[in-house]
């Protein structure tokens, strides 16, 4: 008697299923979806992989879907993908990195680089640089782009940058010649560099005007010195009404020593 659960068997004739439903492209590699249906089998397949498969997308359809999205235009197989791919953080909605050695992979896998990227290095130390080459279809010389010095390079997550310096330039520079000159290769693709990088602040000048504008300017101006008073200075009533009951009080006091000085 087989002791096999049936929700095994059921799990594994379903796979077979899907299985024969999929196409093998010419060079031939599997995931190489024809359709949308054929994309969601791929997917369902892929989460099943088990410990063949990177975890965060064992038993996730919608990421397997999504990977297999990206690597398709490359021919690159999303089995051995999803292992250079991990999470940013550990937030729940942490984007997903990709390792610098499959975005470079995916650079030279595109076809658009006649004969992939090459690299030569300047300099010693912290100021080695890497200048990385390549040559597009349509280009008749090679487009070339620099890295900054080593000691300008920020962050440096990966602990090569100290074992393997030159590999990580390489990388870096790879990256930046993509992203500089097919920048459509990479959409949406970030290696854990580029997604920990503090945010760039903006430094445009505003434009004039607006009331916030007006508002700090105001917080920020000195007190103007009061206008001076031209013309005829003019006595307020209060003054006026002081004045005279000053005036009177001095009569009072002149009639009253005048009566005591009279005579008798």
């Amino acid at each position: 008697m087989n002791d096999q659960p049936r929700t095994d068997v059921v799990s594994r004739d379903q796979r077979r299923l899907e299985l024969e439903q999929l196409t093998f492209s010419q060079n031939g590699q599997l995931f190489q979806p024809k359709s949308g249906r054929e994309l969601m089998d791929m997917a369902n397949m892929m989460s099943t992989a088990g410990f063949m498969v990177k975890d965060i997308y064992r038993a996730n359809p919608g990421a397997c879907m999504a990977l297999i999205a990206i690597c398709a235009p490359y021919g690159l197989n999303p089995l051995q993908v999803s292992w250079k791919t991990y999470k940013a953080s550990k937030s729940d909605d942490a984007p997903i990195a990709f390792e610098a050695q499959a975005i470079v992979a995916m650079v030279n896998a595109s076809g658009a680089v006649l004969g992939g990227l090459r690299y030569s290095y300047e300099g010693e130390g912290d100021s080695r640089v890497c200048i990385c080459s390549g040559q597009l279809a349509m280009e008749a010389l090679p487009l070339e782009v620099r890295s900054p010095p080593l000691s300008k390079i920020t962050p440096k997550n990966s602990p090569l940058w100290k074992a393997d310096p030159d590999q990580q330039l390489a990388y870096y520079t790879g990256r930046n010649w993509a992203r500089r000159y097919k920048p459509e290769m990479l959409l949406g693709v970030y290696d854990v560099d580029e997604l920990s990088a503090p945010p760039i602040r903006d430094v445009t000048p505003r434009e004039p005007g607006g009331f916030s504008q007006m508002a700090q300017a105001a917080r920020k101006a000195p007190e103007p010195d009061p206008a001076p008073i031209e013309g005829e200075i003019m006595p307020t009533d209060a003054e006026i009404e002081a004045a005279n009951e000053a005036a009177r009080l001095a009569a009072e006091e002149s009639n009253s020593r005048d009566m005591e000085e009279v005579p008798e």
